[in-house]
């Protein structure tokens, strides 16, 4: 196990581990564990853990299902591992689609578990499959409520499929038009009169982050990018995808911040010591890269309380081959406004 990064600002404290031993890392005592089901083979990754241990485990079970039968494998696997590892498991059932009645449903376990315990929580959620609406939702919520004290947060890196011949881009996650919503707890601040900045973390999906950014009309782009990556060509393969973004706003090589893809602490380190946003503009972060980078805006957006964030909600999501490429991080923060 490596330490990453360490990192403060405003109210809120971060730290980074990488390992590439999941038992090692995703390890300790939680007053509520979050944990999902996928067809992702990395929603397993966390049932490696030896020492790990809950007062509660909620497992979301989203509708969507595959063909190839994973789901029902992984679903056996991670409510064997919350049975094992938790004196309660609350079983939630969704869709992933329907962000207000999920979001109210996590919402509500969230609170029960806060007046269950009668203190702020130790949070753990297990951000490998999990949508980002609800990754986010549930940090920002937590931390600024006071419902949780700590947040640990684990991620498996993946290793994603080459691209195939006549396909726009090297891969798709979703089908049909993006729809962009603002996170629970990190709407922003809107001043009427003033212009819109968007920062974009991107990734593979770059025509259809192109298509949300031009939607929204910003006055000005910038670019947090996943470099290095968490795999030589992934770097490489981001710009070539959101090429036509890049020269459609004219944004310069200052204005494209590069930070480790994987690593989110380190990530919201370099969004705050660049610190482009600006006071006469409307800041909104739009989340289409990793889900570390995703975090990393969230966590800077909670900081300033500014900006608002941004999900891209599909029309479904794209069944896709996606497995750990070996290597996992854990992500600790914590608000020191909070009591322990």
């Amino acid at each position: 196990m490596t330490d990453g990064v360490c990192f403060a600002h405003g109210s809120l404290r971060g730290r980074s581990q990488l390992s590439t031993a999941p038992h090692s890392l995703y390890s300790g005592e939680y007053d509520l564990a979050v944990l999902v089901s996928s067809w992702d083979r990395r929603a397993t990754c966390v049932t490696a853990a030896k020492d790990f241990r809950a007062a509660a485990c909620l497992v979301v079970l989203f509708n969507e299902r595959d063909r190839q039968g994973l789901r029902d494998a992984h679903d056996f696997a991670i409510l064997d591992f919350a049975r094992t590892s938790s004196q309660r498991v609350i079983q939630v059932g969704a869709d992933s689609l329907d962000l207000r009645g999920t979001w109210l449903k996590l919402l509500h376990e969230l609170g029960e578990s806060r007046r269950r315990i009668k203190r702020p929580l130790r949070l753990f959620i297990d951000a490998s499959v999990c949508p980002r609406y609800y990754l986010l939702g549930l940090v920002a919520t937590s931390l600024s409520s006071g419902i949780a004290s700590h947040v640990s947060i684990s991620y498996a890196e993946g290793r994603y499929p080459r691209k195939e011949k006549n396909t726009a881009e090297d891969i798709s996650f979703t089908y049909g038009q993006w729809k962009s919503v603002a996170v629970p707890g990190l709407e922003g601040r809107y001043s009427p009169g003033l212009k819109r900045f968007f920062l974009v973390s991107i990734g593979f999906e770059g025509w259809k982050t192109m298509r949300a950014v031009t939607r929204a009309d910003p006055d000005r782009v910038s670019l947090l990018h996943g470099k290095p990556g968490t795999n030589d060509d992934y770097p490489e393969r981001s710009i070539r995808d959101n090429a036509e973004l890049i020269n459609h706003y004219k944004i310069p090589p200052e204005q494209i911040l590069n930070a480790h893809a994987g690593d989110a602490i380190a990530a919201w380190q370099v969004l705050s010591e660049r610190a482009i946003e600006r006071t006469d503009e409307n800041a909104y972060f739009l989340c289409s890269g990793t889900k570390p980078h995703s975090l990393a805006l969230g966590l800077r957006a909670l900081s300033l309380k500014r900006p608002a964030v941004l999900y891209n909600l599909p029309e479904a999501h794209e069944v896709v081959a996606i497995e750990s490429n070996g290597k996992f991080w854990r992500f600790d923060v914590q608000s020191v406004t909070v009591p322990i």
